[in-house]
C-alpha cells in the first residue's frame, strides 16, 4: 500500500523554484532594518490582507494537514472545532482587547504585563514562553515535517531535511525580520490553500462526489457535537477547553499576536484578524473532507490501519497524494507541506528574537537594545535559538511520549494566562501578588485534576483551572497582600482606567484610526459561524451513538442494560440464524450506514464471512464478540477496536467484555 511519492523532474523543477523565490523574496526586503521597530514589527506597516494570510499560514503547519486530515478518517467533521472556535477569540480580540494593546506600543504580549502589573511578570512569562519555543515548537516542527518528508520522498535524510530547512528559514527569517516573514508567508498562504483545494476536489471526486459522501460516510461522521461521555471531544470540552485555548493562542501567544501589533492601525487590525477567522472556515474543507473521502476510496487502508503493522490514519493524505495527483501537482502538493512548516518555524523564530531582546536584553543592556544594536543582538540570537531548537531534536528522536507531555503545557497554562490578562484588564483592583497567585494556583489545579481525577476529560480539566483562576484573582485583591497598582499602570491597560483623559497616555494616536471594512467582515463572520454552528448542531441535542446488535437474548439484555440513557439508541437486529454469508453481509452493511456501530456473535459468522466484512469499507465500526470460556462465562473483543464514538465498558455476568480494556464504540 504506498504511501510514498514518486517525483518526476517537473515536480523536482517546482519545488527549486519555490525555494528560490523565498530566498529571492527575502533578499528584496532586506533593506531599511535600521531599527527594532523596522526588523520585530515591520515599522508597524502591515495591510490587513498581509496581516490576514500571515495569521492563516502561521496556524497551519505541515503535520497539520496530515493530522487533520487523519482525524477525519477517523471521526469525520468532530475536530471541525478546533478550526470554528477561533471566530470567538478573534471578535474578542478584534473588539475589546485591539484597543488596549494597540495604544500602548507594545512590541511583545509580556510587555503588556509589564505595564498592567510590572517588570517581574513580564520577564518570567518572557522566559516561560521563549523555554516552550526553544524546547517545543522549533524541534517538534522541525522533526515532523522531516520525518513527513522522509517518509514521502525516497531518498530524502531526516537530519539533511531538518538541516535544509533550517537554514533556508533562518536565513530569510534574519535577513528581512518580520516584514521578510510576513511577505512569504503571504505567498506561502496562497500556495498552502491552491494544494489544498486541488487534493480536496480530487478526493471528493474520486469518492464519487458530494452527495454520494454524504450518503456513503457513517451518519456520526457529520456530526461535529458528540455527548458530554464522549472520550476524544465530549461537547463539555469544546465549551470549556476548546474554547479557553482558543482564547490563549489567539489573544495572547506572541507568535500570533507579532502581526497584529505591526498592522498600520486599528482599523487594519481588525480587518486583518477578522479576515483571517473566516479563513480558518476552510481549513475543515481542505483536511477533513479529504480524510472522509480516503475513508470511503481506500476500504483496505481501513483494515491496514486497523491491524497496526506501522500504519496510522496519519498515512491516509499521503496516499491520497499518491494515488491521485499528476506529475506537477504532487511536486505542488510538496511545497505546500514544506511551506506550511516554514511559515511556522519562521513566526516562532522572529518571535522569539523579540522575546529574547525586547524583554530580556533591553533589562541587562538597555542601551544596545535600541536601532541598529536591537537588530544586530536580534539576529545573534536567532541563530543560537535555531542552533539550539535543531540539536534538541534528537531529544525526540524515539521519544514520542515526550512530545505528548510537553504538549499538555499549553493546556495547563492556557487558563490562568487568559485569566491573568483579561481580568487584569476588566479590574483595577488586580496587582502582581493577585496576577502571579493565579498563574500558581490555575497551573496547579490543571496538574492534580489531570494527574488525579483522570476520569475528568483534559479538554474539562482546562475548564476547572479557568474556574479556580477566576476565583483566585477575584479574592486575592480583597486580601491585605501586595501593592496597589500605580495611577500609571492603570491607564491604559484597564478598560475604565483612572480618570476620562486616560487616551492622554496613547503613544501613537494614529495608531487607533479604524475603518469600516472591519464592520462589514464582521457581519459576514457571524452569519457564518451560526449557519455553521446550527448545521452541525451546536443549537440542537447531540445526536446519541446508534448502536446495533445481532446477538443471543442474554446478550442483547447486557448491552441495553449497559448503554442505556440518552447517550446511546441500542436496536435489534434479531439474533444470529444460519443465514447464508451474502444475507449476513447485506444485513450488517445496511446497519452500518445507519449507525456508528454494530455488534455481531463470532459463532454467527463463517470464517469466509469474518474476512469479507473486513473488507467493507465501515469495517472500523463492526465488533465481533467471541466467547472466551464456556457458554455462560465472558465475553471477549475480537475485531473492531477503532471506532469513531464513545468508549464504555460492556459487562456481561459481572465482568467487562474485552477484559479491564473499554470497548469503543
Amino acid at each position: 500500500m504506498p504511501t510514498t511519492i514518486t517525483l518526476t523532474p517537473i515536480d523536482w523543477v517546482i519545488i527549486a523554484a519555490y525555494f528560490l523565490g523565498i530566498i529571492y523574496l527575502a533578499f528584496r526586503l532586506r533593506g531599511g532594518m535600521t531599527d527594532e521597530t523596522q526588523f520585530f514589527l515591520a515599522g508597524r506597516s502591515l495591510s490587513w490582507p498581509f496581516v490576514a494570510l500571515s495569521l492563516f499560514a502561521t496556524d497551519m503547519s505541515s503535520m497539520a494537514f496530515i493530522a487533520v486530515a487523519g482525524t477525519g478518517f477517523l471521526y469525520g467533521m468532530l475536530y471541525a472545532h478546533f478550526q470554528w472556535f477561533t471566530c470567538i477569540p478573534m471578535l474578542l480580540l478584534a473588539f475589546f482587547l485591539l484597543p488596549f494593546f494597540l495604544r500602548t506600543g507594545i512590541f511583545t504580549m509580556p510587555e503588556f504585563l509589564a505595564r498592567r502589573y510590572g517588570s517581574s511578570l513580564q520577564i518570567f512569562f518572557s522566559i516561560i514562553t521563549l523555554l516552550l519555543f526553544l524546547l517545543v515548537d522549533i524541534p517538534i516542527a522541525l522533526l515532523a515535517t522531516a520525518k513527513l518528508m522522509h517518509a514521502l520522498i525516497p531518498g530524502l535524510g531526516v537530519w539533511e531535511v531538518i538541516i535544509f530547512i533550517a537554514i533556508i528559514t533562518t536565513a530569510y527569517t534574519l535577513m528581512g525580520g518580520l516584514k521578510a516573514v510576513v511577505y512569504t508567508d503571504f505567498v506561502q498562504s496562497i500556495l498552502i490553500f491552491i494544494g489544498g483545494l486541488c487534493v480536496t476536489i480530487l478526493a471528493v471526486r474520486g469518492a464519487g462526489g458530494w452527495s454520494h459522501m454524504v450518503d456513503q460516510a457513517p451518519t456520526a461522521f457529520w456530526d461535529a457535537f458528540r455527548p458530554a461521555s464522549h472520550p476524544t471531544i465530549p461537547w463539555t470540552g469544546i465549551v470549556t477547553g476548546i474554547a479557553l485555548m482558543h482564547i490563549w493562542f489567539w489573544t495572547t501567544n506572541q507568535s500570533i499576536m507579532q502581526r497584529v501589533l505591526a498592522a498600520k492601525d486599528l482599523g487594519h487590525a481588525r480587518s486583518g484578524v477578522l479576515t483571517s477567522a473566516l479563513l480558518k472556515f476552510t481549513i475543515p474543507f481542505l483536511g477533513l473532507i479529504p480524510g472522509i473521502a480516503g475513508f470511503l476510496l481506500y476500504p483496505e487502508f481501513s483494515r491496514a490501519v486497523a491491524e497496526g503493522g506501522g500504519l496510522t490514519a496519519d498515512d491516509i493524505y499521503p496516499r491520497l497524494v499518491v494515488t491521485l495527483l499528476m506529475p506537477g501537482m504532487r511536486g505542488l502538493v510538496v511545497v505546500v507541506l514544506f511551506a506550511a512548516l516554514m511559515s511556522t518555524i519562521d513566526s516562532i523564530l522572529n518571535s522569539a528574537m523579540t522575546l529574547a531582546v525586547n524583554d530580556l536584553y533591553s533589562h541587562w543592556r538597555p542601551e544596545k537594545a535600541k536601532g541598529k544594536s536591537a537588530v544586530f543582538a536580534g539576529r545573534v540570537v536567532g541563530v543560537v535559538i535555531m542552533v539550539i531548537g535543531v540539536l534538541l531534536v534528537s531529544l525526540y528522536l524515539d521519544q514520542g511520549s515526550i512530545y505528548e507531555r510537553f504538549q499538555q503545557i499549553y493546556g495547563y497554562t492556557a487558563a490562568p494566562i487568559v485569566v491573568v490578562f483579561i481580568a487584569g484588564i476588566l479590574w483595577r483592583k488586580i496587582n502582581t501578588a493577585s496576577a502571579i497567585a493565579t498563574f500558581v494556583t490555575g497551573l496547579a489545579t490543571a496538574i492534580l485534576v489531570r494527574q488525579y481525577l483522570p476520569q475528568i476529560h483534559w479538554l474539562v480539566s482546562v475548564g476547572v483551572a479557568a474556574t479556580v483562576s477566576i476565583l483566585t484573582i477575584a479574592i486575592v485583591p480583597l486580601l491585605p497582600i501586595g501593592r496597589a497598582p500605580s495611577d500609571e499602570q492603570l491607564a491604559d491597560t484597564t478598560l475604565f482606567g483612572v480618570r476620562k483623559g486616560r487616551l492622554a497616555h496613547v503613544q501613537d494616536p494614529a495608531i487607533l484610526k479604524s475603518n469600516k471594512l472591519y464592520l462589514g467582515l464582521t457581519a459576514l463572520l457571524v452569519i457564518l459561524a451560526a449557519g455553521t454552528f446550527v448545521r452541525y448542531g451546536l443549537l440542537t441535542e447531540p445526536t446519541p451513538t446508534r448502536v446495533a446488535m445481532l446477538l443471543p437474548e442474554n446478550l442483547q439484555a447486557a448491552v441495553r442494560s449497559t448503554l442505556q440513557g440518552p447517550d446511546y439508541t441500542v436496536e435489534s437486529l434479531g439474533t444470529p440464524s444460519a443465514d447464508a454469508d451474502a444475507q449476513l453481509l447485506d444485513t450488517i452493511q445496511a446497519a452500518q450506514s445507519t449507525h456508528q456501530a454494530v455488534i455481531i456473535a463470532e459463532h454467527a459468522l463463517t470464517p469466509q464471512a469474518i474476512d469479507l466484512l473486513a473488507t467493507l469499507p465501515n469495517s472500523r465500526s463492526l465488533i465481533i464478540l467471541r466467547e472466551a470460556h464456556a457458554p455462560e462465562g465472558p465475553t471477549t473483543l475480537y475485531r473492531g477496536e477503532e471506532l469513531p464514538a464513545n468508549r464504555v465498558p460492556l459487562v456481561w455476568n459481572g465482568e467487562p467484555i474485552g477484559g479491564p480494556d473499554s470497548v469503543n464504540f
